[in-house]
C-alpha cells in the first residue's frame, strides 16, 4: 500500500491536495481538528494550523 501512496503528488483528495514520499507518510502541513471527549461524546474545539516541522539532515 505504501508503494502506491508514494505515487501521490498533490493528489486531489477530500482532505485537500496530498503528497507522500518514501520518508514522509503523513501530511505535516494540513491543519488539524482539535476535539475533546467527555463522557464518551466527541466535540469539535477548533482547527489548529500546522507548524512547519524541521527534519534532521544526514
Amino acid at each position: 500500500m505504501a508503494a502506491e501512496m508514494n505515487k501521490f503528488a498533490n493528489e486531489d483528495l477530500t482532505a485537500g491536495p496530498t503528497s507522500f514520499t518514501d520518508t514522509l507518510h503523513v501530511n505535516v502541513s494540513r491543519p488539524m481538528a482539535v476535539i475533546t471527549v467527555t463522557n464518551g461524546k466527541h466535540a469539535f474545539v477548533e482547527y489548529r494550523a500546522a507548524v512547519k516541522p524541521t527534519f534532521p539532515t544526514k
